[in-house]
């Protein structure tokens, strides 16, 4: 009798993304990571005392999130409109 083994094995990468100020964020759970970017990408203060400080965060989430689809899109193998 020949039994026949068949190991896979998996192999975890850590994955990161550059921010706006250039620092290397470690994305270990990607889904959550769009959800939470998405998610803040447009928050904004109701008072306008706070328009400048909004202004920066919302391209740093912009920014991220924008990052974070495209590892996305990279991990699976799919391709943007652009990068045709």
């Amino acid at each position: 009798m020949v039994v026949s083994h068949r190991f896979i094995r998996f192999v975890m990468i850590d994955m990161y993304v550059l921010d706006l100020d250039g620092k290397a964020v470690k994305v270990t759970d990607l889904a959550g990571a769009i959800e939470q970017a998405g998610q803040f990408k447009d928050y904004k203060h109701e008072d306008p005392a706070f328009a400048e400080l909004d202004q920066r965060l919302n391209a740093y989430w912009h920014d991220l999130y924008e990052k974070l689809l495209q590892l996305q899109m990279t991990l699976s193998g799919t391709s943007t409109a652009h990068e045709k």
